[in-house]
């Protein structure tokens, strides 16, 4: 089956029909992803060692023997249900690219909703602020508010040694001294108090739900005990006590659990509960204010 795949692959490449090879191999790749066309012609940009755009821009395009390999065996990969960015090692998030490997979690489009917020109700921009980004994996949140706020001291945290190098990585591609990063457990691992923003997006899955490809993620990136609020309520009950009077804390969530947030705040002490919803309609993020008195 993948000889002919190739063969085909090869007649559409000497007549310049890219476009064709990619319904070829997406034809393929829809027995395992319910997004084949964006699949194929990431994989093949990534052998190819272009961006998309110039896929069906440059006719003179082929693969090699040794690009032949590397796609057979990417696509082969990605039958298996490996998410395509680790196939290629990247993954877009904010308008920027970010290297992911295994042990970090996958940044997500709903997660842009916590920066989104952050941006939207810390409205004091011009100040020299305080920020705390918990569990920052590959940094993305960290680097994409050090990106939008050059003027924020942004602190990430994660207890993974692993997670925080892919995330330096991240912080000198795009924001380089900007991000401090430190290791531990949530607020545990804050160096000192006195935030004026706390931010993160804990794991909140439950230990028995699953979902397509993120059986290749860090498990404890994802799942989280008591029905997936452990994590939440860690970082509700800690936070309160490295915030700055009219801190602001905001957590990403999953979509049925904001009502337990918002109550889980208002009983610690927070005020000026709000909540958000992403681009599809979910409920993503809760917000609380470390009111003074």
């Amino acid at each position: 089956m993948w000889a002919i795949l190739l063969r085909q692959f090869w007649v559409c490449a000497s007549v310049n029909e890219m476009t064709t090879s990619i319904r070829i191999l997406s034809a393929r790749l829809a027995l395992a992803s319910d997004t084949p066309s964006l699949d194929a012609e990431i994989i093949l940009a990534y052998v190819l060692g272009v961006a998309r755009s110039q896929i069906c821009g440059e006719p003179e395009l082929r693969l090699d023997h040794t690009q032949e390999r590397a796609l057979q065996a990417l696509v082969e990969r990605r039958m298996l249900g490996e998410p395509i960015a680790y196939l290629v090692g990247e993954k877009e998030f904010w308008s920027l690219k970010f290297k992911v490997l295994p042990s970090v979690l996958i940044p997500r489009s709903e997660t842009e909703t916590l920066v989104e917020t952050c941006l939207h109700i810390v409205t004091y921009r011009d100040e020299t602020l305080e920020v705390a980004d918990l569990g920052t994996g590959c940094g993305a949140i960290a680097v994409a508010l050090a990106k939008e706020r050059s003027n924020w001291n942004i602190t990430a945290t994660d207890c993974s040694l692993a997670a925080l190098e892919i995330a330096k990585e991240n912080r000198e591609r795009h924001a380089p001294l900007k991000i401090q990063f430190y290791q531990g457990d949530w607020c545990q691992a804050l160096p000192h108090a006195g935030y004026d923003v706390i931010l993160s997006n804990p794991p909140y899955i439950a230990e028995y739900e699953e979902g397509e490809g993120i059986s290749y993620e860090p498990k404890i990136a994802l799942f989280s005990k008591e029905e997936g609020y452990c994590e939440l309520f860690k970082i509700i009950e800690s936070s309160w006590d490295v915030l700055k009077p009219n801190g602001w804390l905001l957590l990403e969530h999953g979509w049925s659990q904001q009502p337990k947030l918002m109550k889980a705040l208002a009983s610690r002490g927070y005020s000026e509960l709000q909540g958000y919803c992403d681009l599809a309609g979910h409920p993503r993020v809760v917000v609380g204010r470390k009111r003074s008195g």
